[in-house]
């Protein structure tokens, strides 16, 4: 029979092997000669009406990039895993979520496609009850009747709380599992009636060979090899399953409802008292709100068996459709330093702690610069590196918005264009067009941010030009500024910004220059005026207090002064950022100064240690002439005493 194919399949081989793509491969052409197609694309639905904007995916139902096309217009329903609420997220975590909001944000802001995402709470399972269990047990109080709700409110609070501080926008729909339990009842009967599913002992386990034998479904669409891979199924049942072989009719079968045991959470039913297996309330959920056919179904790579593989086999057995999903994305593995990230490795890193060291631009930055379906190595070196890249970003608008503080000014110079400026326009569209073709490739965004850095370098090079012409200094500024606008508009797309505020637009509803920017102009011009004279008249008690205007007072309120040879120039910052950079140039200076000092006490040192050997050296001398001499006269002196013959 087909499924034997799949059952016999190299079920040890990773998603990235050449084993699992030759076996993939392998099991698509035996399924497609045998009536039993893996994907087919939406455009050949019955009432399909979809828009295609060119863009391509990396489709994990084909294992290749598939042209994108949504069902329904320019609507796009999505489903994503949501967390298991038992403990606090971590960076793994932020791969999958910030990873798809960049996606997200992408289809939304740039193809202008309409998203609808539904994401899930799992706030009951084996890990949730096993945590309670601990907690319970650490706090000597009793486990009668065990109560998890106290521990998922609290991890899914401080879970929306790592949210927000990454910026990752939040679904518009969140299914909780304990308040979706008759739906979740009434999907589990619909199989069992549709015969796929079975009562047993209390439990109802899904029949995988009854619905592998029909000729209208499949199991096995996004890991044929993994099919029949005894541990994954087992740790697919949850910590708590212990031995239920006895219970099924066969070990790949899974459990769509769990008899309950004593003391755990529990729900009536018409199988007993009980709760919903793992994968169950994906399906139940999403096709509650998404109904029997869903554009996006997205995760990390590690769900992708066998729970992202029931889901599918389940949701297609209880609606009696050929295809649940028409496009399953997977954000690829994060490594933490070349390791899987564990507490017993300590290299456990939660968002939390990651954003006292670095800032939630610094973080998307990380994954804008790797695809997201590609693995990914966490290290400080890598983040210090992002970092590096949002303040060269955050620099090109700082000095953009410096030179459009007086656009009035700039327009009464010559605008006429030369060949300076065609060459930086040519450049302008070259990358426009190469950001497309980048994100409409599977999200390309590593090679968005690298066109994006080679265009400020353009900028820069032509303001080198252009000021250099003797006769004509003055730099194009409306062509500066669609650059500018460009670039922005991109990494705001990206969700750059807030809480950061990286890009031309500020805090404040995005006008705080605009109105601050007159009073800390005409202050400068004052403090100009008073530097200016303090040198002239050579008071240097006013020329301190300058300098404090300028090193403490304004630098306090975000603002940067530097002293220019025909005046200051400012620029509006982000305080906590401008303090930092100050601190640690300061730091560098007392470290240079310091240095500097223990260089001239080591030279003074060597120079009296040089002295004092040559001053010995001139006593031994001295000594040694003094004896000579002492030797010699006392000679002389016994010769004059000495008798004559």
């Amino acid at each position: 029979e087909l499924h034997f194919f799949f059952f016999l399949g190299v079920s040890s081989a990773s998603p990235s092997s050449a084993a699992f793509s030759a076996t993939y491969r392998l099991g698509r052409l035996a399924l497609h000669t045998m009536g039993k197609e893996r994907w087919v694309s939406p455009t050949s639905f019955e009432n399909f009406s979809g828009v295609n904007k060119g863009l391509k995916v990396n489709n994990s139902l084909t294992n290749q990039i598939d042209a994108f096309v949504p069902r329904n217009g320019n609507n796009v329903t999505w489903y994503m895993c949501g967390p298991t609420v038992y403990d606090v997220s971590h960076v793994g975590h932020a791969r999958t979520y910030l990873t798809f909001d960049i996606v997200r944000r992408i289809m939304q802001d740039y193809f202008n496609y309409k998203v609808f995402l539904v994401m899930n709470i799992t706030d009951v399972d084996d890990k949730i009850i096993k945590r309670t269990v601990e907690k319970l047990e650490a706090a000597g109080a009793p486990l009668d009747n065990i109560d998890t709700t106290v521990l998922t409110r609290e991890m899914e609070a401080l879970f929306w709380t790592d949210m927000r501080a990454l910026n990752i926008l939040p679904p518009n729909a969140i299914t909780r599992v304990t308040e979706y339990m008759p739906e979740i009842i009434s999907f589990i009967q619909k199989i069992i009636d549709n015969g796929y599913a079975y009562e047993s002992k209390g439990s109802v386990y899904f029949d995988v060979d009854k619905f592998n034998g029909s000729p209208n479904h499949l199991y096995g669409k996004l890991c044929p090899q993994m099919v029949g891979n005894e541990e994954l199924l087992k740790e697919g049942e949850g910590a708590l399953a212990g031995d239920f072989a006895g219970d099924k009719r066969s070990n790949k079968d899974f459990a769509l409802w769990k008899k309950s045991k004593d003391k755990e959470p529990f729900w009536d039913s018409p199988w007993g008292q009980g709760r919903p297996g793992w994968h169950i309330e994906c399906s139940a959920m999403a096709g509650d709100i998404l109904g029997d056919n869903v554009d996006i179904h997205t995760g990390g790579i590690d769900l992708r068996f066998p729970h992202h593989e029931n889901e599918i086999a389940q949701s297609e057995a209880c609606f009696g459709c050929h295809q649940w999903i028409n496009y399953f994305l997977h954000a690829g593995h994060l490594h933490i330093e070349g390791r899987k990230m564990a507490k017993s490795l300590k290299n456990f890193i939660t968002i939390k702690e990651a954003l006292t060291d670095y800032s939630a631009d610094a973080f998307r930055m990380f994954y804008l610069t790797h695809k997201y379906d590609s693995e990914l190595d966490w290290s400080d070196n890598s983040l210090v590196l992002a970092t590096e890249e949002v303040k060269r970003f955050d620099t090109f608008f700082q000095n953009m918005r410096t030179r459009s503080r007086k656009p009035e000014e700039a327009l009464k110079l010559n605008q006429k264009w030369d060949t300076c400026e065609k060459e930086l326009s040519d450049r302008f569209q070259e990358a426009t067009a190469t950001v497309h073709a980048a994100l409409c490739d599977n999200f390309d965004t590593p090679r968005v941010i690298v066109t994006l850095k080679e265009l400020i370098g353009h900028v820069n090079k032509y303001i080198q030009l252009r000021e250099a012409i003797t006769d004509d200094s003055t730099v194009r500024l409306t062509l500066l500024q669609d650059v500018a606008a460009y670039i922005n508009q991109i990494l705001k797309m990206f969700g750059m910004g807030p809480p950061a505020k990286l890009g031309l637009d500020k805090e404040d509803g995005g006008n705080f220059e605009e109105r601050a920017g007159p009073i800390i102009e005409e202050f400068s011009k004052f403090r100009d005026m008073i530097r200016t004279e303090a040198i002239a008249n050579k008071a240097k008690e006013y020329l301190i207090l300058c300098d404090k205007v300028r090193d403490e007072m304004l630098p306090s309120v975000g603002v940067q002064l530097e002293d220019k040879k025909d005046g200051a120039i400012f620029k509006i910052r982000d305080k906590d950022e401008l303090l930092r950079e100050m601190a640690a140039a300061q730091q560098a200076e007392d470290e240079k100064r310091l240095a500097k000092q223990r260089q001239k006490e080591e030279q003074e040192r060597q120079k009296a240690e040089k002295a004092a050997k040559k001053a010995e050296q001139l006593a031994k001398q001295k000594e040694k002439e003094a004896a000579k001499q002492a030797a010699k006269e006392a000679k002389a002196k016994a010769a004059a005493e000495a008798p004559s013959s």
